[in-house]
């Protein structure tokens, strides 16, 4: 049995908007029900509208400030993710290695495997070289609580909503069980390839380490889970083409996009 929308609705108020205290109010709790459903709609009505997808992983106007604030919450969702326990029936994806490069996630209206098929050979390539590294990784880590758990698995900053000092996240779609790194690397993906990379990332650690442990031998795999990251992008674009225009027309560009991100972090951070 899945997670009910209701859980996830809850799990969402109460962690990620990060208004605990505000949930013992009903009449509050429906106005943010209601503020998450018109921000849905929206983004509902958006999407098919988008036409240059990499200009959307572009966000100027954030500052490392803000990427602070994101590592503040993440850890304290991960912190919450350590103490909670879940209801009875509450089954939600597991982001292991199958999630990442086998067959469990589906594109638009394409399997993740007939996805494989339809990328071009080199990225093909590179996307099973990053399998196979990140595979590696995964069975060394294994799945103990201190680096396996409750993540949002989406936490990049068109998911984040600020409110004076605090970050707050939306769209728990993607929200399961994996590794806390994971959710990390997705909120740093977008700024790996800026010359400032560097401020955004000590921000974010510095934030993150002000609420939970962050060691330096975990941080040695934020890139290759950023490569992750891009593989998942890149598997969803070439799905999404399939069926929408929009995609298809940008998706040479989109590709390529992918392509060099990779370079960077396969490389070393080389540009």
């Amino acid at each position: 049995m899945c997670a009910t929308f209701g859980q996830i609705r809850r799990y969402t108020i109460c962690v990620a908007v990060n208004f605990p205290h505000e949930c013992q109010s009903l009449r509050k709790l429906q106005i943010i029900n209601v503020g998450l459903r018109q921000i849905a709609e929206r983004v509902a009505g958006i999407e098919d509208q988008r036409t240059k997808l990499s200009d959307h992983r572009v966000i100027e106007f954030r500052r490392p400030v803000h990427l602070r604030r994101v590592g503040q919450t993440l850890a304290q969702l991960h912190n919450h993710g350590d103490l909670w326990r879940p209801p009875d029936g509450f089954v939600r994806i597991r982001w292991d290695r199958e999630a990442f490069f086998g067959n469990t996630m589906r594109y638009g209206e394409v399997d993740a495997a007939d996805c494989w098929k339809l990328l071009p050979p080199q990225l093909r390539s590179d996307f099973e070289r990053v399998a196979d590294e990140v595979g590696r990784i995964m069975r060394r880590l294994g799945e103990g609580p201190d680096v396996f758990g409750l993540i949002h698995a989406d936490a990049h900053l068109d998911n984040v909503l600020f409110d004076g000092g605090r970050a707050c996240l939306i769209d728990f779609d993607d929200c399961g069980l994996g590794y806390r790194i994971y959710d990390v690397a997705v909120a740093l993906w977008e700024y790996r390839h800026r010359d400032d990379y560097s401020d955004y990332r000590a921000a974010f650690i510095n934030g993150y380490r002000a609420h939970r442990p962050l060691s330096d031998d975990e941080l040695r795999h934020v890139d290759p889970f950023i490569a992750a990251r891009e593989v998942a992008f890149g598997l969803w674009l070439v799905g999404m083409a399939e069926s929408r225009a929009t995609f298809r027309e940008s998706l040479a560009s989109e590709l390529a996009f992918v392509e060099r991100g990779l370079r960077m972090v396969l490389d070393g951070g080389r540009r």
